[in-house]
């Protein structure tokens, strides 16, 4: 049994990031495995074929797993597809779970002992934080995953169309038989972040700035995973919008080392 699973949910419209998310991830966290939840797996590996042979061959074919996942209540009515993530209970084993956005690059190593010591820290079962002056979780979540599996009953909340963090605040909140408490910030984002919604610099929009991709921190594990002969192979099966993310953070990360800095970053072939 891993120590740690990787999870993350992907509709049509985002399941072209998941060859990218699960080679990254296990790149970078070889012990992991990584499990992805879309609407038609079957689907799914017909239209990735060839991405799924290059991500078996370097990784091994147990190490990740896509599957369905149930986006629609049992009335017919769609979940937000956010929130699907937080309602998917793993099927591959593991002591850890850790939700994360299906758009994240993830390039730091030994995620699960960084969130197991905070965790220490706090004496509670999950690894996350609640937003300043708000009844929400964010939306990356470290959990032990016989604490949050099964879940508590919640058809009534996601009848309400609350967003994701709130749904994950509700949630977490039934677990625990009390509200999640306000504790020390600690949601380390281990990777870049190539969100379709963001620039790669971020930029201003009603005079607020909005957060880029997060690609400067990242820019020495970007390259070395960039350079390795699994990720070559796995390039031409990109979808051509994925290639073109691709490409543009390596214009950001042109002239980066490729020594190992501060931040923990992998370093498997």
């Amino acid at each position: 049994m891993a120590k740690l699973n990787i999870l993350a949910c992907a509709d049509r419209k985002y399941e072209d990031f998941a060859p990218i998310f699960i080679a990254a991830c296990l790149w970078s966290n070889p012990n992991a495995t990584v499990e992805i939840g879309v609407e038609n797996s079957d689907q799914f590996n017909r239209a990735n074929l060839q991405a799924v042979s290059v991500l078996s061959s370097a990784y091994g074919r147990d190490a990740f797993l896509v599957r369905d996942a149930i986006w629609h209540h049992k009335n017919g009515r769609k979940i937000l597809p956010n929130s699907v993530r937080f309602l998917t209970e793993p099927m591959m084993p593991s002591e850890y779970v850790y939700i994360s956005d299906i758009d994240i690059v993830t390039l730091q190593s030994d995620i699960a002992n960084r969130h197991v010591a905070f965790m220490a820290r706090t004496g509670l079962p999950y690894s996350n934080w609640l937003r300043t002056g708000h009844e929400r979780l964010t939306g990356l979540h470290f959990c032990r995953r016989d604490w949050q599996y099964p879940l508590p009953p919640y058809e009534d909340l996601i009848a309400t169309r609350i967003n994701d963090e709130q749904l994950l605040y509700m949630l977490v909140r039934r677990k625990l038989g009390f509200d999640p408490p306000i504790i020390e910030k600690f949601r380390p984002l281990h990777g870049i972040h190539m969100s379709p919604s963001r620039t790669p610099n971020g930029s201003v929009r009603n005079g607020r700035a909005r957060p880029g991709w997060y690609i400067k921190p990242h820019r020495e594990g970007w390259n070395r995973f960039r350079n390795t002969g699994s990720f070559r192979d796995l390039e031409p099966h990109l979808s051509e919008r994925i290639r073109t993310f691709v490409a543009q953070i390596d214009e950001e990360t042109a002239g980066a080392g490729n020594g190992a800095n501060e931040s923990g970053l992998g370093s498997h072939p």
